[in-house]
């Protein structure tokens, strides 16, 4: 009689039970599923994500080339593209003069555009989105759901 007693007192999900191989085993798999399908992902958009940075580095190269000796036209340049893409720009010259910069620091992720015969632009994302923390908390609470 004692030895149901104890037995049931176990946790349902400690290592020696079958229920409990059975929920680790269902955890591995949801974990490695969404892992391999992540990968896939990953691998399968990486030659078409780089191929989109380098057209809008293209694109942004010559609307600035076009614009940079004219102050009144970059300046609205500048102002349209932080507003509409949400970046901060800053705007250096061959020599290294600054010609234009957005006030504070960058906080976020930069990216460099070089402007053939001007200098470079540099952008800053101040809120980049993250979406492995997303994907971490989802696979916790998928966790969470099976264990009750």
């Amino acid at each position: 009689m004692r030895r149901r007693q104890s037995r049931r007192r176990r946790c349902p999900h400690r290592r020696g039970g079958l229920r409990g191989r059975l929920f680790a085993w269902f955890v591995f798999a949801i974990i490695a599923t969404a892992g391999a399908a992540g990968l896939v992902f990953k691998i399968s958009n990486a030659d078409r994500w780089r191929a989109e940075i380098e057209r809008v580095e293209r694109f942004l190269a010559a609307r600035f080339a076009a614009v940079w000796n004219d102050p009144a036209a970059r300046e609205e340049l500048v102002s349209s593209a932080e507003r509409e893409f949400d970046v901060h720009l800053t705007l250096v010259g061959e020599n290294g003069e600054v010609v234009y910069a957005t006030a504070g620091t960058c906080r976020g992720r930069t990216h460099v555009v070089p402007v053939p015969d001007h200098g470079t632009v540099t952008a800053c994302v101040p809120n980049p989105h993250d979406h492995g923390t997303k994907v971490a908390l989802s696979l916790v609470v998928a966790a969470l759901v099976l264990m009750l």
